[in-house]
């Protein structure tokens, strides 16, 4: 379905990389981003409302987070996997692709990027639809997440009363996650919830198609077999 960046020390930078990066591509975690707000206090925001974070918003193509991140964007293609009950595990590839920031080649941190070590950007069709952003422990240190997520409304203008669970914001056009996980660090995870509905609709087509594939191609095996 949002963290922070710093002038840190690269090396330290990776083993955040390869901890948190998963955190971001896990089907739970979308999912609690789209869950509905409180139907007593629903959050209309429009997609254009959605918050940006240090310069990164919802529907920018490559080239515009490029010259916020200040480097040139290499893509992972990200393919997801599925297993059934029973059946061999299921990969796809709907076309999404991911760029994890810093990464290998990364020398310099912006400076508008301080107090971040992870941001993971997630494109379909050329354009931005999650940003997850992991922040450095803050000096104005929150004690929990129903602290940090105060403090996102006042500073977003969002409802505070529309948060599900302290942690969970779903609104007309954007989701958001937000949480305080330890010693005063925090994460945010920001998705386009109408591209996220369509990839996740592809993605269900796709899982269907390579299971009816390789079904088809198990029959044939048997037809084709003399005992």
């Amino acid at each position: 379905m949002l963290k922070k960046l710093f002038c840190v020390n690269i090396l330290s930078v990776k083993s955040q990389v390869m901890k948190f990066a998963p955190i971001v591509l896990t089907l739970i975690f979308i999912s609690l981003v789209n869950a509905q707000s409180s139907p007593f206090n629903p959050c209309l925001l429009k997609l254009s409302d959605a918050p940006t974070l240090r310069g990164l918003k919802l529907g920018m193509s490559p080239t515009e987070a490029e010259k916020i991140i200040g480097t040139k964007i290499v893509f992972k293609n990200y393919k997801r996997k599925f297993k059934y009950s029973g059946e061999d595990e299921v990969e796809v590839d709907v076309g999404i692709k991911r760029f994890d920031f810093p990464s290998k080649a990364t020398k310099v941190i912006p400076s508008q990027l301080k107090g971040i070590n992870l941001v993971t950007l997630i494109f379909f069709e050329n354009s931005l639809y999650q940003i997850f952003v992991q922040y450095e422990k803050q000096e104005a240190e929150w004690k929990n997440s129903k602290e940090f997520t105060e403090f996102l409304s006042d500073r977003f203008n969002l409802p505070k009363e529309s948060w599900f669970d302290t942690t969970y914001l779903s609104c007309g056009g954007f989701g958001l996650s937000a949480q305080v996980i330890e010693d005063g660090k925090a994460r945010i995870l920001l998705t386009d919830k109408e591209t996220d509905n369509l990839v996740e609709t592809k993605l269900k087509r796709a899982v269907e198609s390579e299971r009816l594939r390789r079904k088809n191609l198990e029959m044939e095996k048997e037809k084709g077999f003399k005992p």
